[in-house]
């Protein structure tokens, strides 16, 4: 497998570490996604026992009624999951490229 993936880098050294660079991002924003619904989830009481950072974050929000927040979160959530959406495609031709 290491030598498939020198092989790879030696072939086209900058478009390999853009496409790695690329698909680190896009896990990263799915991890992100998964995140984002442990906020939703406080905001709803679902959650009872919340992180002190979501604590903090949300309650310089406090100004803003629950439907706003929500609405505000699951935007937030969209667009993140849109942007994988986008990065997973442009990978896919990317790798039929390289």
């Amino acid at each position: 497998m290491k030598l498939f993936f020198l092989e790879l880098y030696n072939f086209n050294r900058r478009k390999f570490i853009n496409i790695l660079f690329w698909t680190l991002i896009s896990g990263l924003m799915g991890g992100v996604g998964v995140v984002m619904l442990i906020p939703m989830l406080s905001v709803l009481e679902i959650s009872a026992d919340s992180n002190p950072l979501l604590v903090s974050v949300l309650s310089k929000l406090d100004f803003l009624t629950k439907n706003q927040l929500i609405c505000i979160l699951l935007g937030v959530y969209f667009l993140l999951v849109l942007i994988k959406t986008i990065i997973s495609a442009k990978l896919s031709v990317w790798n039929v490229d390289l």
